[in-house]
């Protein structure tokens, strides 16, 4: 449950509670690359594998100070608790790299999905440079 003042409002009364918050429980502002600033957040148990990669590779995280960056890790760890979509994560990032490694070209994507040997991997079309960008950051083996 979460509830908010309305500040247009004289008195500062409260707003309908929301009983599903769409709240975050943390919003971090940071610079791009251009200097300009910009903002993101999380909500308990919403840090997905593809956000964490993002935030560090980045250098969003590298931005933020040291509690703030135990903080974000707390609700990152909570969220590996549901350990199957870093596993997966894990795994495809895996398969990426090793297919840049054999070919030495980033594979090929169509609406999020990569038709790899395997069959085909949705990346999701949002996430596909996070993909890339994780899977060229591995080490070579």
């Amino acid at each position: 449950m979460a509830q908010t003042t309305n500040p247009h409002q004289p008195g500062s009364p409260w707003n309908n509670p929301w009983p599903k918050s769409t709240y975050f429980r943390w919003v971090m502002l940071c610079l791009d690359p251009n200097g300009q600033m910009e903002w993101t957040g999380v909500h308990d148990f919403d840090v997905t594998p593809e956000f964490d990669a993002r935030l560090k590779l980045s250098g969003v995280h590298a931005q933020l100070t040291d509690p703030e960056r135990e903080q974000y890790e707390v609700l990152a760890d909570k969220s590996r608790l549901r350990r199957g979509p870093w596993i997966q994560f894990a795994r495809t990032v895996d398969a990426v790299a090793a297919h840049i490694a054999a070919t030495g070209e980033d594979p090929h994507t169509h609406r999020g999905t990569w038709d790899s040997p395997d069959g085909p991997v949705f990346l999701g079309t949002d996430h596909v440079p996070v993909y890339l960008a994780s899977a060229r950051s591995r080490p070579a083996h």
